[in-house]
């Protein structure tokens, strides 16, 4: 997994750019890029959670996060949380078994299921494109 380290996104005060972002995120931008054309209709803040979680975007609608972005060294981890409804499509759906077996184990918390997925590459990218397809579709 990332490190979470100075390199990969600029410090307090200075929002990560473009540039801090294609540097700090290597193999993983391009998957970055990905994501956020596929999020473009959705308000995006960033937000610095101090020195322990850096930077964070947040991806929401009317006030209800999609996901969480948190860049990495080399790599960013979405999180996320998901409803009963969204968790039993999920699993009905061509998710991979892997990511699956994820959801089937995560806890149920007050937000819902919470769910992290780590993204290092544009391959990373293709089952969270499965499973953001159906969440934005549910939650429109």
């Amino acid at each position: 997994m990332g490190k979470n380290t100075s390199t990969a996104v600029p410090k307090p005060g200075k929002k990560p750019d473009e540039l801090s972002l294609r540097r700090g995120l290597a193999g993983a931008f391009p998957a970055y890029k990905e994501l956020m054309e596929r999020t473009k209709s959705y308000h995006q803040e960033w937000k610095f959670y101090g020195a322990k979680i850096g930077w964070q975007l947040k991806i929401a609608r009317n006030d209800k996060a999609l996901l969480y972005l948190t860049p990495l060294d080399g790599a960013f981890r979405i999180g996320l949380a998901l409803r009963e409804a969204e968790r039993d499509a999920l699993l009905s759906s061509s998710l991979s078994t892997r990511l699956k077996d994820e959801i089937r184990v995560a806890k149920r918390v007050s937000e819902g299921y919470p769910l992290r997925i780590s993204v290092f590459n544009a391959a990373d990218m293709k089952p969270l494109g499965v499973a953001l397809d159906i969440l934005m579709r549910m939650r429109q």
